[in-house]
């Protein structure tokens, strides 16, 4: 009888957030009823939410996705009032915000891989600052 040693290959490691940029992954979460829940989940470095003026425990965000000369990239930029994006500080002083799924449809994929970009921080007047990055063509592949 013959015995095949098996590996045991460590998974891949959740991307490091660049201190000037930002994280994007795809997350699964299983409810108890068994249906899956998708959703993007975007991590910003912490001189990046510096940059932001990213203060509080959270904060409300607004999400934009450019167009014409800016096509391909999305901003981020604070939004106390209206925003709907709610950005909470992990311990390592980034900030992380979730896209569900039903505001990704039709501008978002929920099946990309995780990348990391560096962002541009752009001061407009009488505007908060805005942090824009390039996100990937397998991200603005929308469902």
């Amino acid at each position: 009888m013959s015995w095949e040693s098996i590996s045991n290959i460590a998974p891949p490691k959740a991307a490091k957030v660049p201190p000037k940029g930002v994280a994007v992954t795809v997350r699964k979460l299983g409810t108890r009823s068994g249906a899956m829940v998708r959703y993007i989940r975007i991590a910003i470095g912490p001189a990046l939410s510096k940059s932001l003026c990213l203060m509080p425990e959270e904060i409300n965000m607004a999400l934009a996705l450019g167009g014409g000369e800016h096509a391909g990239m999305i901003g981020l930029s604070v939004d106390a009032q209206t925003g709907g994006f709610r950005a909470k500080r992990t311990k390592d002083g980034c900030y992380v915000l979730t896209v569900n799924a039903a505001s990704a449809d039709g501008l978002f994929s929920l099946d990309f891989p995780a990348f990391t970009a560096e962002a541009t921080v752009v001061h407009a007047q009488n505007k908060p600052p805005l942090a824009a990055f390039r996100a990937t063509p397998a991200m603005l592949e929308a469902d």
